[in-house]
């Protein structure tokens, strides 16, 4: 009934916020079916998510066989709602076998329902939530259906699974290679349950090691062979992608955060992942109250652990070992790459609330008191009331999406064989980037890119483009982000050292005229011949 509930809740209010990274799956998801050759094909091998693109290629080229003509950004947003569904289910089949209390189990399931950053994922095109949903598969073969005592394995055969489960973790998202650590855990201290000592743990624990780092390095050499940037920025700069700040067009961009000041955007990270900033003006923030709330909810939670710590440890050492061996390396990671992102601290909800019930569970059961059960029903109402007046409601509707309308108004106002010239840069037009190819089914030259890629110095460059692009008889168009000083092309000029008046003067040499406005911020100039 609860998976239920929440599917209908889910399809009813699928996104229109359409982010970046999803659009771009769509896109090349719709590519490959139409092509179908290697280049294509191998364009759906993303270097830290193999598995997404491929498994998306199937779910929509099922949904055409059976001649559902959606595209395929709605069929990949219908992808992760199934996934999340199934999500959800294994969580609350797992939350009632370590804990027998229905209101505790259920609402635990709903706070990882209704948290910001599973809810928005679940509705969008995007990995996590599938992520998070085979993270939870392997939380389930780990506990099993005999928790508390740990079910009876051939130890070879559970080495082979646990490898399996985590070559399927590191292939969903190269970060879930963590994972690796709770399951080799498992495999050193417990599937050999006749050891007389730790060192008896050693055999499953290596072929579960090989296993599972061979399935993994198996499947990255063979993408690697597949993919035209692999093949041609080479195996180690495709796989380490924005982990190496020297980017393939020509500037360099750090997202890593190895600083005790960091601490306070993890913890901004920590608080987006359950609530939404307000959309589509996130200027408002999330009202005092409910960072309160949630800072007490958990903070009490923390407290009753502490408390109870070495009790819980001694009574289910296998079980908190599981927990803490998941919770504290990824939660590090998340604070040393991008401290302030949520999207990748989606994999830690499903062991924090897992954690977070068997403690109140657990609490509960010692002292007798109902109260602790109370707290992730508070939480799970919070979370629903605000998250869909503030963020969900508003993303269905398309009309809160401007770069969507200004995608569409562009649609409009240009030829089928337009190209349209935008800076890239993060302060501009930044969707602009793939919402003009997918939405408006335009080409988009990328000043950021181009400029990068060019073997040619500035501006000689953009001019030979320009020639071959009006000697094609192709109508070319410029956002005014590229003729107007301000922050994208400030940000454009310092990325590729070049002055931002230099850049807005090369496109108004080629007498740019106004076609319209797109919005309150963005217009589009056509460039005479």
């Amino acid at each position: 009934m609860i998976c239920l509930a929440v599917g209908l809740l889910y399809l009813g209010f699928l996104s229109s916020r359409y982010n970046f990274d999803g659009t771009v799956f769509a896109l090349r998801v719709e590519r490959a079916l139409n092509l179908g050759d290697r280049n294509s094909l191998g364009e759906l091998l993303h270097p830290r998510h193999l598995l997404y693109e491929p498994m998306g290629y199937l779910f929509c080229g099922l949904a055409r066989a059976l001649g559902l003509k959606f595209r395929t950004v709605f069929l990949l947003q219908v992808m992760d709602l199934c996934f999340g569904l199934a999500a959800l289910a294994l969580l609350h089949q797992l939350n009632f076998r370590l804990y027998r209390h229905r209101l505790l189990a259920g609402a635990s399931t709903l706070v990882l329902a209704f948290s910001f950053g599973f809810w928005f994922f679940a509705i969008e095109a995007e990995v996590y939530v599938p992520g998070a949903f085979f993270l939870i598969l392997a939380f389930h073969y780990l506990i099993g259906p005999t928790y508390p005592e740990p079910p009876a394995r051939a130890w070879t055969r559970a080495a082979l699974v646990l490898a399996l489960l985590g070559a399927l973790a590191v292939l969903n998202h190269v970060t879930l290679g963590l994972f690796l650590i709770p399951l080799g855990l498992e495999a050193l201290l417990y599937l050999r349950r006749s050891r007389t000592s730790w060192t008896t743990g050693l055999l499953p624990a290596l072929l579960f090691s090989i296993i599972a780092l061979g399935l993994v390095g198996a499947a990255y050499l063979g993408a690697s062979q597949l993919h035209p940037f692999a093949r041609a920025w080479g195996l180690v700069q495709w796989f380490l992608g924005p982990a190496n700040p020297n980017t393939p067009y020509g500037y360099q961009m750090n997202y890593w955060s190895v600083s005790l000041r960091a601490f306070p955007d993890f913890g901004r990270g920590w608080l987006h992942t359950f609530l939404a900033a307000p959309y589509p003006d996130p200027r408002h923030g999330i009202p005092l109250v409910l960072k309160i709330s949630w800072l007490v909810i958990w903070g009490t939670v923390l407290g009753l652990y502490l408390r109870n710590c070495f009790r819980l440890f001694q009574k289910e050492t296998r079980l908190h070992l599981l927990f803490l061996g998941w919770l504290i390396p990824y939660g590090l990671w998340t604070w040393l790459w991008q401290a302030n992102n949520f999207e990748l601290k989606i994999a830690l909800l499903p062991p924090l609330l897992l954690w977070g019930g068997w403690v109140l569970a657990r609490e509960q059961e010692r002292s007798g008191k109902s109260w602790p059960a109370g707290l992730f029903p508070i939480l799970a109402a919070i979370l629903l009331l605000y998250n869909l007046t503030a963020a969900v409601l508003p993303g269905a509707d398309a009309k809160n999406n401007s770069d969507l309308q200004a995608a569409q108004r562009i649609t409009q106002l240009t030829e089928p064989d337009a190209v349209i010239f935008i800076a890239g840069s993060g302060p501009g037009y930044n969707l602009g980037k793939i919402y003009i190819p997918y939405f408006a089914r335009r080409e988009v030259k990328v000043m950021d890119w181009a400029l990068g890629f060019a073997a040619e110095p500035f501006p000689a460059a953009l001019e030979s483009e320009l020639g071959r692009l009006r000697g094609a008889g192709r109508p070319v168009y410029v956002l005014s982000e590229l003729l107007q000083p301000g922050p994208p092309l400030e940000a454009l000029g310092r990325h590729h050292r070049l002055q931002p008046e230099a850049i807005a003067q090369f496109f108004q040499d080629h007498r740019p005229r106004l076609v319209a406005s797109l919005n309150s911020h963005l217009a589009l100039f056509k460039l005479e011949p």
